[in-house]
């Protein structure tokens, strides 16, 4: 399967979302560094265990487990999400890449417990903007379920040290240091951390529906998404300390 994570590939997803350039850049980020941390070898079983608070349905992750013809769990507290990210695997922007029928949506009492009796161990446990919501002896049992019944979870959350970010979005976060520290406290060995999702533009631009439709078809745009592809290839060799300040993400590799 091609690998679908440029910034023009991911734009028509991200519109079925109601979202727009800023969520095209997310997905495309995140995957190079998923693709990078997970490798070449192919996770036949994968577990989603929780979708984004908001912003988007991470059809990133659905993408990630489609280009290695994974079988996939994806688990959430919240029934009206597992709805929207089945209706996102059927849309056109989807279609041709994902195979539905290689999902099992599960919904769960908690996102602190989403393994059931009797799963097999995952290749690969990922989450994105989720586990925020989690605290205390909650997020402590998500972890340990990551730990336990997978051999790889990478662990995305809102980096907290963006504080603008955070404010415009109302969403808790995790510092890097608070992430990794509770990985560490249950057990998990971090392979790596790090900041991810640095757009080259402030957050909280906004436009209509219309002018993000236009944008797919218009060559100044389409020149734009190139720009932004070449910056989200590039994130990685930025200063640490500009990505601990103006990342939108934090993310940690643990085993």
């Amino acid at each position: 399967m091609k690998h679908h994570d440029s910034v023009r590939d991911l734009y028509p997803i991200a519109l079925w979302e109601g979202e727009g350039m800023g969520t095209a850049y997310e997905y495309s980020a995140k995957l190079k560094m998923l693709r990078r941390v997970v490798g070449a070898s192919p996770p036949a079983r994968v577990m989603i265990a929780g979708l984004p608070e908001a912003y988007g349905v991470g059809m990133d992750l659905a993408l990630l487990a489609a280009l290695y013809g994974s079988a996939v769990v994806v688990a959430d507290d919240r029934p009206e999400k597992l709805e929207t990210f089945a209706a996102a695997l059927r849309s056109p922007p989807l279609q041709e890449w994902v195979d539905p029928e290689c999902f099992e949506l599960r919904p769960v009492k908690t996102l602190a417990h989403p393994v059931q009796p009797g799963d097999a161990p995952y290749d690969l446990w990922v989450t994105t903007s989720a586990i925020q919501r989690l605290k205390g002896a909650r997020l402590n049992a998500y972890l340990a379920q990551a730990r336990d019944w997978s051999l790889q979870a990478v662990l995305l959350a809102p980096n907290a040290d963006n504080k603008a970010h955070t404010t415009l979005t109302r969403l808790d976060g995790f510092t890097l240091a608070e992430l990794t520290s509770a990985c560490k406290g249950v057990g998990l060995k971090v392979e790596e951390a790090g900041y991810v999702d640095l757009p080259p533009f402030p957050p909280g631009i906004s436009r209509s529906a219309e002018a993000k439709e236009k944008a797919a078809e218009s060559p100044i745009e389409r020149l734009a998404m190139g720009v932004l592809e070449g910056w989200a290839r590039g994130e990685r060799t930025l200063p640490r300390a500009l990505k601990r300040r103006y990342s939108h993400l934090v993310y940690v590799d643990v085993r």
